[in-house]
């Protein structure tokens, strides 16, 4: 009889309609690459002590199961800004909001004409003002991100992000095109090095925008993303990042079609998982968990999810064909943006973790003893590990004396990470709470863990 292979894997997932009600999985829809996976139970048990008039007790009771499983996958977006990644469904499990904020417009009217200017013939294309961040996709251009520079109902003309001329592939109308975009290019009213003032097209809703990225340009003249940290009713928009000189009534912002996820203490769902090994699937229903990041430089992002959940089954089943998988390649953090205190830092990694609390609530009236997994507290933090600087350059060690709260930014870039693969965290209240003088082969480091401060609104994560 041969052994199974523990290599001969796969990790199907679906988020369940209802609490206590595992889910079909399919082969299509539920696939998720993962590394590591790992299954383990927990009996609750009962140890006896009888005395049986020998030295041998009567064993132990057997009680209720607990079910963990965990496993590693890397950070990826689909390639199609506004839509979700297949691990997305994880993170909602782990108490995060996923939230898709794309506007599409799709049609056959649309035309490219002279390599940078897009036209329609239905005349749609008015809410593509100038500075608006667009996605586009057709026939002969596949996943273009542009930027308007000149707009009117029936024609905008664009350029790539940086400015540089786009060079598009003429086509006419008659195949189907799709913009996605979110909040289109809109006139700061003022701004600072560190913030904007943004114009009546974003709206008077407090932290509205918190966590998202944001293009700006006109002012600085090569339009350049940069993350939000925090948003007031006033429109006030505070940056993670710091510009050369101070943002004016001609900067242009615009944020792109992402989707983001926050943390989040209500409605969380559950999971059912199945997990098959080379002719078996185990299935595990009710799963939630915590979940923690990791950034190496010059490496692929990476999470770590750790799920709690009841058992359902284990039963002979071969693995299903053709699971389906995102096509796209991890981004590596290279070519990218790491920002302490808005400050551009070297470093060897940051790491981010959910610290997630799970409990089997006790409820005699169910199968294993206990109803589905609840989290309970959450304490997110983390690490970073920055070369060490001058003081004048950056001087962490006061902030942590001082107690004072500073931004963490990260927006992965290089490598794969091009428009709807790019993964930005944004930490806006970082609390330091130990520093220690490292050492990275000769080089000085600070060796420094830190806690998210903030109610759902610890840390955000954004696949744009």
């Amino acid at each position: 009889m041969p052994s199974l292979r523990t290599r001969n894997a796969a990790v199907l997932a679906k988020i369940q309609a209802a609490e206590g009600v595992a889910e079909s999985l399919s082969a299509s829809a539920d696939g998720i690459l993962v590394e590591n996976p790992q299954i383990s139970f927990s009996p609750q048990n009962t140890d006896t002590n009888e005395v049986t008039g020998s030295l041998d007790s009567r064993g132990p009771i057997v009680g209720g199961l607990q079910a963990s499983m965990s496993f590693t996958v890397y950070l990826k977006g689909t390639g199609t800004p506004g839509v979700a990644p297949q691990w997305g469904k994880l993170l909602r499990a782990c108490g995060f909001s996923e939230t898709a904020n794309v506007t599409p417009l799709t049609g056959t009217t649309f035309a490219v004409t002279g390599t940078n200017t897009i036209t329609d013939s239905a005349n749609g294309l008015a809410p593509f003002t100038i500075g608006t961040v667009l996605h586009l996709s057709s026939p002969a251009n596949a996943s273009r991100e542009l930027r308007v520079t000149a707009s009117a109902a029936g024609s905008i003309t664009v350029t790539n992000i940086d400015g540089s001329a786009p060079a598009l592939t003429n086509e006419s109308s008659g195949g189907t095109f799709t913009l996605r975009r979110f909040i289109a290019g809109n006139a700061a009213t003022a701004g600072t090095t560190t913030g904007f003032t943004a114009g009546t097209g974003f709206a008077a809703t407090a932290n509205l925008y918190r966590g998202m990225p944001v293009l700006i340009g006109g002012n600085p003249a090569t339009p350049s993303y940069a993350s939000i940290i925090d948003y007031t009713v006033g429109r006030l928009t505070t940056l993670g990042d710091a510009f050369a000189s101070a943002l004016s009534g001609t900067s242009v912002a615009s944020i792109p079609a992402h989707v983001l996820y926050a943390a989040i203490s209500s409605n969380i769902p559950s999971l059912t998982v199945g997990f098959y090994q080379d002719g078996v699937l185990y299935t595990l229903r009710d799963c939630r968990g915590s979940v923690s990041f990791e950034f190496p430089t010059a490496a692929p992002a990476r999470a770590t999810f750790n799920f709690s959940g009841l058992f359902v089954a284990k039963t002979d089943a071969a693995l299903p064909p053709n699971i389906a998988y995102d096509g796209t390649v991890p981004g590596v953090f290279r070519n990218s943006a790491m920002r302490v205190n808005r400050v551009p830092t070297a470093l060897n990694s940051l790491s981010l973790s959910s610290q997630s609390n799970l409990v089997f609530p006790g409820d005699p009236n169910q199968s294993e003893g206990f109803t589905v997994p609840e989290i309970t507290t959450r304490a997110m933090t983390g690490n970073i590990n920055p070369l060490a600087t001058l003081v004048a350059t950056r001087d962490i060690m006061t902030a942590f004396r001082n107690g004072t709260a500073q931004p963490i930014i990260a927006r992965l870039t290089g490598g794969a990470a091009v428009v709807g693969n790019r993964i930005a965290v944004t930490i806006p209240s970082a609390l330091y709470t130990s520093y220690n003088a490292g050492d990275n082969n000769g080089l000085a480091t600070e060796e420094t863990a830190f806690f998210c401060q903030g109610q759902d609104s610890g840390a955000f994560l954004a696949v744009y």
